[in-house]
Protein backbone atom coordinates (compact mmCIF):
# COMPACT_ATOMS: atom_id res chain seq x y z
CA UNK A 1 0.00 0.00 0.00
CA UNK A 2 1.23 3.50 -0.70
CA UNK A 3 1.08 6.56 1.56
CA UNK A 4 -2.33 7.33 0.05
CA UNK A 5 -3.84 5.52 3.04
CA UNK A 6 -3.28 8.72 5.07
CA UNK A 7 -5.86 10.65 3.03
CA UNK A 8 -8.39 7.84 3.38
CA UNK A 9 -7.72 7.54 7.11
CA UNK A 10 -8.11 11.31 7.59
CA UNK A 11 -11.44 11.20 5.77
CA UNK A 12 -12.59 8.22 7.86
CA UNK A 13 -11.57 9.99 11.09
CA UNK A 14 -13.49 13.12 10.15
CA UNK A 15 -16.52 11.06 9.07
CA UNK A 16 -16.48 9.25 12.43
CA UNK A 17 -16.50 12.52 14.37
CA UNK A 18 -19.09 14.30 12.17
CA UNK A 19 -21.43 11.31 12.57
CA UNK A 20 -21.31 11.66 16.37
CA UNK A 21 -24.13 13.92 17.60
CA UNK A 22 -22.37 14.56 20.92
CA UNK A 23 -19.49 16.16 19.02
CA UNK A 24 -21.52 18.01 16.38
CA UNK A 25 -23.87 19.40 19.04
CA UNK A 26 -20.82 21.09 20.58
CA UNK A 27 -18.90 22.23 17.46
CA UNK A 28 -21.96 23.08 15.39
CA UNK A 29 -22.90 21.99 11.93
CA UNK A 30 -23.12 18.54 10.44
CA UNK A 31 -21.19 16.81 7.69
CA UNK A 32 -19.02 19.23 5.74
CA UNK A 33 -20.25 22.26 7.73
CA UNK A 34 -19.02 20.88 11.08
CA UNK A 35 -15.97 22.73 12.46
CA UNK A 36 -13.74 19.65 12.26
CA UNK A 37 -10.73 19.67 9.97
CA UNK A 38 -7.06 18.81 9.42
CA UNK A 39 -4.22 20.85 10.92
CA UNK A 40 -3.02 23.49 8.48
CA UNK A 41 -6.00 23.28 6.14
CA UNK A 42 -8.81 24.47 8.38
CA UNK A 43 -8.83 28.08 9.58
CA UNK A 44 -11.66 28.22 12.10
CA UNK A 45 -12.22 31.46 13.98
CA UNK A 46 -15.37 30.28 15.72
CA UNK A 47 -15.09 28.19 18.90
CA UNK A 48 -15.30 25.39 19.72
CA UNK A 49 -13.66 23.46 16.90
CA UNK A 50 -11.53 20.35 16.31
CA UNK A 51 -8.29 19.90 14.34
CA UNK A 52 -6.57 16.57 13.67
CA UNK A 53 -3.19 15.47 12.39
CA UNK A 54 -1.99 12.13 11.06
CA UNK A 55 0.35 10.46 10.89
CA UNK A 56 2.43 11.96 13.71
CA UNK A 57 5.49 10.19 12.30
CA UNK A 58 6.44 9.36 8.75
CA UNK A 59 7.26 5.82 9.85
CA UNK A 60 4.53 3.44 11.03
CA UNK A 61 5.41 0.93 13.75
CA UNK A 62 5.44 -2.65 12.45
CA UNK A 63 4.79 -5.90 14.26
CA UNK A 64 6.14 -8.88 12.38
CA UNK A 65 4.48 -12.29 12.53
CA UNK A 66 5.56 -15.60 11.06
CA UNK A 67 3.65 -14.93 7.84
CA UNK A 68 4.54 -11.26 7.27
CA UNK A 69 3.22 -8.11 8.94
CA UNK A 70 1.00 -8.97 11.91
CA UNK A 71 0.04 -5.36 12.56
CA UNK A 72 1.02 -1.78 11.92
CA UNK A 73 0.39 1.26 14.07
CA UNK A 74 -0.20 4.78 12.80
CA UNK A 75 -0.32 7.55 15.40
CA UNK A 76 -2.66 10.53 15.17
CA UNK A 77 -3.54 13.58 17.23
CA UNK A 78 -6.90 15.27 17.75
CA UNK A 79 -6.98 18.74 19.32
CA UNK A 80 -10.04 20.65 20.41
CA UNK A 81 -10.29 24.38 21.07
CA UNK A 82 -12.85 26.28 23.16
CA UNK A 83 -13.06 29.59 25.03
CA UNK A 84 -13.62 28.02 28.47
CA UNK A 85 -11.90 25.18 30.27
CA UNK A 86 -15.26 23.49 30.89
CA UNK A 87 -16.26 23.62 27.22
CA UNK A 88 -12.86 22.30 26.14
CA UNK A 89 -12.92 19.45 28.67
CA UNK A 90 -16.49 18.57 27.64
CA UNK A 91 -15.57 18.45 23.95
CA UNK A 92 -12.44 16.46 24.70
CA UNK A 93 -14.57 13.94 26.60
CA UNK A 94 -16.99 13.65 23.65
CA UNK A 95 -14.04 13.03 21.31
CA UNK A 96 -12.75 10.31 23.64
CA UNK A 97 -16.18 8.66 23.85
CA UNK A 98 -16.42 8.70 20.05
CA UNK A 99 -12.91 7.47 19.20
CA UNK A 100 -11.66 5.22 22.01
CA UNK A 101 -11.92 1.64 20.79
CA UNK A 102 -13.73 2.71 17.62
CA UNK A 103 -13.00 1.29 14.21
CA UNK A 104 -12.62 3.35 11.06
CA UNK A 105 -13.50 2.16 7.57
CA UNK A 106 -10.39 3.10 5.56
CA UNK A 107 -10.17 2.45 1.82
CA UNK A 108 -7.25 0.08 1.22
CA UNK A 109 -6.50 -0.40 4.93
CA UNK A 110 -9.53 -2.26 6.25
CA UNK A 111 -10.98 -1.25 9.60
CA UNK A 112 -8.23 -0.06 11.94
CA UNK A 113 -9.10 0.11 15.63
CA UNK A 114 -8.32 3.31 17.55
CA UNK A 115 -6.71 3.21 21.00
CA UNK A 116 -5.95 6.17 23.25
CA UNK A 117 -2.29 6.82 24.09
CA UNK A 118 -1.35 8.39 27.38
CA UNK A 119 -3.25 11.14 29.08
CA UNK A 120 -5.08 14.02 27.54
CA UNK A 121 -4.00 17.56 28.36
CA UNK A 122 -5.94 20.78 28.48
CA UNK A 123 -3.80 23.92 28.33
CA UNK A 124 -4.47 27.61 27.80
CA UNK A 125 -3.17 29.94 25.10
CA UNK A 126 -4.05 33.32 23.65
CA UNK A 127 -4.96 33.33 19.95
CA UNK A 128 -5.53 36.69 18.26
CA UNK A 129 -6.36 38.25 21.60
CA UNK A 130 -8.84 35.52 22.57
CA UNK A 131 -8.22 33.26 25.57
CA UNK A 132 -8.50 29.74 24.21
CA UNK A 133 -8.20 26.35 25.88
CA UNK A 134 -6.69 23.51 23.87
CA UNK A 135 -7.29 19.85 24.57
CA UNK A 136 -4.74 17.44 23.12
CA UNK A 137 -5.55 13.76 22.57
CA UNK A 138 -3.32 11.17 20.92
CA UNK A 139 -4.46 7.87 19.49
CA UNK A 140 -2.95 4.99 17.64
CA UNK A 141 -4.70 3.26 14.78
CA UNK A 142 -3.91 -0.45 14.74
CA UNK A 143 -4.04 -1.85 11.23
CA UNK A 144 -4.01 -5.65 11.47
CA UNK A 145 -2.03 -7.40 8.75
CA UNK A 146 -1.71 -4.31 6.55
CA UNK A 147 1.64 -3.14 5.23
CA UNK A 148 1.56 0.66 5.18
CA UNK A 149 5.21 1.33 4.40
Amino acid sequence: MTTGYVLYMAKALRNKMTADSGITNLVGGTGSSARIGPFGAAQYTTYPHILYSLPLSDQPVHGIGFNGPAWNVVRLQVDCYATTWTACAGLQNEIYECLEGATLTVTGAGTPRLEGEGSTIVDEEVTEGVRVFRGISRYKAVLAGVNVS
